[in-house]
């Protein structure tokens, strides 16, 4: 067996700091470095040593956390089948941890019988007494769900009633530590139909997480309560009264990832005076070293009461209780300074009565939470009225619906023969699912303010069919069927929003100034010396060719291909057809195409730096949208844009969250071209997730970005048809705007070749990828 290998002192404090930066959850840099970890001692000392496991151990424990479980399993069994090669005992802390973290991800997929096998197996041998049995069982909060999923609720709750005890010796009530203990004991009690004791844990603890930063908690743990709570709520026939809280309650953000990024990466770039960022720099220090502080508490919590542990304890007990005091004094002078800071807050929650506010007469608000078991769905109109129903599928059976609907929009040939036919059995039953139950709430409205929740994330609503289409044919041209369905894109304007409280943010914006540029874009980089500013897209002549926008490619493949273990900014493919795209949107709206278009060379991290962006109307990045690991060293959700080895200048080339954070925009749109969700387990949704997010704080009110790669013609048509709309009649909505283009392209001649119309763009692949995500009005 290998050993602790000599020569690795870099990559083990490396490793180390990527540790710690999962304690901070700072798991977006964290994912980066530990790949480059990964990399490093697969270079130096193979794949069967202890030291590669260590880093694979770590890695998937943050795929896990960033709810990537199918890579996080396969990384687990990986390492599972390492140990065995390297004959370690079952009894080792290494095996131990690893069948622990199995249990842990069998617990994300609601497979609870796995869970519990694996659990059993890592304390295996271990006396009740022992520290790693308390760490791995009995104070593990997933054991404990795992437990009560399974039936066991009794020994649930005992072991959750221990666990609130032990915490409650560690932490303070107002800790989230113990709010997320009473949450735990909540949901145990809920499961045994105990709802009046199951309500006098939940109450507090929700009081504590609104005051708090609670990303401490792990997001698909607290999900799992929350849906726990809804069940009470719900089921307590309170009436609407039950339906408001239970909306109140779904508005929790259980996200970390990308919201926490933002937030711990760079208010310091945002904020211009002096003073300002340096109080915002303090928090982040004080919020760091009590993360660092709870990590020691929880990790004393396992261990033996002797007198050396009881002082460790005490010292480390007050020592959190000052870093809080100290916190919550500076937060107070942050909120007196910088008011406008609380409108980003992703931890706020409203009432019905606050959305209704926001609202306009044509609009309703949908708002979804998706369980493992059942889902949740409320409407929301202007008079306050609000339609609630349950969902009958949990989060497993509607991601597999949307995922079979994806497919069916996605094509990988040159030829309208490549499409695949759309998944209409799959649509329909996602409306049925969805929207049929509650349609009294929106169908009279104009506009649609969708607010979704997991899956629903990477569905465009504008191809879900409202009534049943059937006996469809084709009577002028390929995929002319398609006009006949009753698409929700067409009889309603929609856009969609992270969360509520973003929505009610976005309303709450300063108006724009009237004195703005109408345009900026960037466009085509040139990524290697191969690719030159004279590529274009090849004129397509071919009875029946289309042209599909490569995105998130190499030239050895996608960066979503598991061949592919690393991959340089001089790897990505051109992007030539966005610079017609470009340049059709700058005409479309009058923009001066010298000026105001940045193409090639001038698609550079230091022109977009450099350029004034507050003054524009729309601003377009047509590019490779990427997430953190795609390239080596990306630890964030970035943009491609020109190789500074290639075109000069300053920079990487990677416009990153970070950066973004640091413009100052006064945008009506931001576009998105080739920044989709299409890629492998979602994470290309985290980059326009994460990017959005910045994007939406920099200061634009919308975002134009599409679901999957699209094919150009059509693609390019609908985004300057928008543009058009909108610029000829500035009164019209966001929405409005790209319902109309939408519908246009559809009904439109299509791919036409000699005077003949080959194919119609009505088929959803050409018509639906594009979603309006912000403000819709």
């Amino acid at each position: 067996m290998k050993g602790d290998s000599p020569g690795l002192w870099v990559e083990k404090r490396l490793l180390h700091l990527a540790i710690n930066l999962t304690r901070q959850n700072r798991f977006v840099e964290a994912d980066g470095l530990t790949r480059d970890v990964i990399l490093r001692f697969l270079r130096k000392v193979g794949r069967a040593n202890i030291d590669t496991v260590q880093a694979l151990l770590v890695f998937s424990e943050v795929l896990l956390t960033r709810g990537r479980l199918g890579e996080a399993e396969v990384v687990a069994k990986a390492v599972n089948e390492i140990l065995k090669e390297l004959e370690l005992s079952t009894s080792t802390r290494t095996s131990r941890l690893t069948r622990h973290l199995l249990g842990r991800i069998a617990v994300r997929q609601g497979n609870w019988s796995a869970a519990l096998k694996h659990f059993d197996t890592s304390v295996l041998g271990l006396s009740e007494d022992d520290y790693f049995f308390r760490h791995l069982y009995s104070q593990n909060v997933d054991a404990i769900i795992a437990l009560s999923e399974s039936g066991r609720t009794n020994d649930a709750e005992r072991l959750a009633h221990s666990l609130l005890a032990e915490r409650r010796r560690l932490f303070s009530e107002q800790s989230a530590e113990v709010a997320e203990a009473r949450m735990l004991l909540g949901f145990v009690l809920a499961k045994m139909k105990r709802n009046p004791e199951a309500t006098e844990n939940f109450n507090p603890a929700l009081i504590v997480l609104d005051r708090l930063n609670h990303t401490s908690i792990d997001k698909a743990r607290l999900s799992k309560m929350i849906e726990g709570y809804l069940e009470v709520l719900l089921s307590d026939s309170k009436g609407e009264r039950g339906h408001h809280e239970a909306f109140l309650m779904a508005q929790i953000d259980t996200s970390t990832d990308l919201s926490s990024a933002i937030k711990a990466m760079t208010l310091r770039n945002a904020v211009s005076d002096n003073q300002n960022a340096q109080m915002i720099r303090l928090e982040q220090d004080l919020d760091l070293r009590a993360a660092a502080i709870r990590g020691h508490l929880s990790r004393l919590m396992a261990t033996s009461s002797d007198i050396t542990i009881k002082a460790v304890t005490a010292k480390l007990k007050d020592d959190l209780a000052n870093n809080q005091a100290e916190l919550e004094s500076l937060r107070q002078n942050i909120a007196r300074a910088m008011p406008f800071l609380s409108n980003f807050s992703k931890h706020k929650r409203h009432s019905v009565d606050a959305i209704q506010g926001n609202l306009r007469l044509d609009e309703v608000a949908i708002c979804f939470f998706l369980g493992d078991s059942a889902g949740h769905v409320w409407t929301v109109q202007k008079s306050g009225l609000v339609r609630y129903a349950r969902i009958p599928a949990g989060r497993d059976e509607i991601s597999r619906l949307v995922t079979s609907v994806r497919k069916s929009v996605e094509f990988q040939g040159d030829s309208v023969n490549s499409i695949p036919a759309f998944d209409m059995a799959s649509a329909d039953k996602l409306y049925k699912l969805l929207l049929e139950p509650v349609k009294d709430g929106w169908k009279d409205a104009k506009s649609l303010i969708i607010v979704p929740d997991g899956p629903l994330g990477f569905l465009p609503f504008a191809l879900l069919p409202t009534e049943t289409p059937t006996q469809l044919a084709d009577k002028g041209g390929l995929f002319d069927h398609y006009r006949q369905v009753k698409w929700l894109g067409r009889s309603h304007a929609l856009s969609s929003v992270p969360s509520v409280a973003s929505f009610v943010s976005l309303r709450k914006m300063q108006a724009a100034k009237s004195s703005r540029k109408e345009f900026a874009g960037f466009g085509n980089p040139i990524f290697s010396e191969k690719q030159s500013d004279a590529q274009q897209v090849a004129t397509v002549v071919n009875r029946g060719a289309i042209h599909r926008r490569s995105t998130r490619d190499t030239g050895q493949g996608n960066l979503d291909s598991s061949a592919i273990v690393s991959a340089r900014l001089e790897n990505l493919v051109a992007l030539p057809e966005t610079a017609d795209e470009v340049r059709g949107i700058a005409r479309t709206l009058g923009a001066d195409e010298e000026k105001d278009v940045f193409l090639g060379r001038a698609a550079s991290e230091e022109i977009v730096m450099s350029t004034q962006l507050s003054d524009r109307k729309v601003v377009m990045f047509a590019t490779h949208g990427l997430v953190a690991g795609d390239l080596d060293g990306l630890n964030q959700p970035a943009l491609a844009l020109s190789n500074p080895a290639v075109v000069g200048g300053k920079g990487d080339g990677l416009l990153t969250l970070e950066k973004v954070l640091g413009l100052k925009l006064d945008a009506d749109w931001v576009v998105l071209s080739a920044c989709n969700t299409a890629a492998a387990d979602g994470t290309g949704a985290e980059a326009v997730s994460g990017l959005g997010r910045a994007f939406f704080y920099a200061g634009t009110r919308a975002l134009l970005v599409s679901h999957w790669p699209v094919e150009t013609e059509s693609a390019k048509a609908i985004t300057t048809e928008l543009f058009r709309r909108q610029s000829q009649n500035p009164a019209l909505s966001r929405g409005e705007a790209l319902r109309q283009a939408m519908t246009s392209v559809m009904d439109g001649p299509g791919l036409v070749s000699n005077g003949k119309t080959i194919a119609t763009y009505a088929h959803p692949v050409f018509w639906a990828p594009f979603t309006l995500v912000g403000d819709g009005g």
